[in-house]
């Protein structure tokens, strides 16, 4: 069998693993819930902690187990990148230097320090391996995009799992908003559901207000100076949003003044209909209808 069906078969089983913890934590939530029930008997509650006790452990097992497919993934994968390629147009094997992009790529997987989780643009920016990491680009390492994995988005537990997040490139930290910006003590952002599938980071892939501009993807993976990109992102994102948010505001100005026109005398009789009138005193406290009648 050859070493990219055993990859496929692997990749299956974690999916069926994690499936099965899925429904395994499902299971605990309802049992918690059914200690949370009022008027439970003793009994009740012992039968009930001692499930969750027994879902709590199968829990555990599974995930031992995708661990070790995990480990059994990350060691075919690096046997299929060091592998020599079928068919490629740059080169037939790969380099030294591709071979320990490759080795350390897997060494931090193995670790479990991977995916970068705080402070992404500066250690992109600074660290000698992850500059060449996310500038390189070869067989079963093409920085393409593909939607946001479970891995990224368990980084952020409080939130709900939408497939949306934020851009690491252009993202700006209300710390960061001029005090004379309308986005004062706001985080302002692009949000993207799609990740690099080698940097493991969120980018998205529309360019920021003009046309033909590169996109935060683009960028991540041909600039060798991140920071000075990253500070120009945000701040061109700073003035398109406020330039947007004007243009917007005046077409909708813009909309009224053309209503306004074009229906003044439908205004001004709906004007009219709020009006109020006011009966005249006659000084009888105890008017008729007929002087009510009279009186319009």
């Amino acid at each position: 069998m050859s070493s990219t069906s055993d990859l496929d078969e692997v990749i299956d089983s974690i999916k069926k693993v994690e499936e099965e913890i899925r429904t395994v934590e499902a299971s605990i939530k309802a049992v918690e819930a059914e200690l949370k029930k009022d008027g439970l008997r003793e009994k009740d509650v012992d039968y009930y902690r001692e499930e969750k006790k027994q879902l709590r452990e199968e829990k555990n097992k599974l995930r031992d187990e995708k661990n070790k497919l995990r480990e059994k993934e990350n060691k075919l994968r690096d046997e299929k990148s060091l592998s020599t390629p079928a068919v490629t147009t740059h080169w037939t094997t790969p380099s030294r230097e591709e071979q320990n992009i490759v080795q350390q790529y897997r060494r931090l997987e193995r670790q479990r320090n991977w995916p970068v989780k705080r402070g992404a643009v500066k250690k992109f920016a600074t660290d000698p391996f992850l500059i060449d990491l996310r500038t390189c680009n070869f067989v079963g390492f093409e920085h393409q995009p593909e939607l946001i994995r479970d891995i990224v988005l368990d980084e952020e537990p409080n939130r709900k799992k939408s497939g949306r997040r934020k851009c690491v490139l252009c993202f700006v930290p209300k710390k960061f908003v001029p005090e004379d910006s309308r986005y004062k003590g706001q985080n302002v952002s692009n949000n993207s559901s799609y990740m690099c599938r080698v940097c493991m980071v969120v980018l998205c892939n529309k360019p920021i207000g003009v046309s033909g501009a590169k996109t935060c993807h683009e960028v991540w993976h041909t600039k060798k100076n991140l920071d000075a990109e990253a500070f120009r992102y945000r701040k061109q994102l700073l003035e398109y949003r406020e330039k947007d948010d004007d243009e917007a505001k005046m077409r909708r100005l813009q909309a009224t003044k053309a209503h306004k026109k074009k229906w003044p005398v439908i205004e001004e009789v709906q004007e009219q209909e709020h009006q109020v009138d006011v009966l005249p005193d006659n000084g009888d406290e105890h008017a008729t209808m007929k002087d009510v009648v009279a009186s319009f």
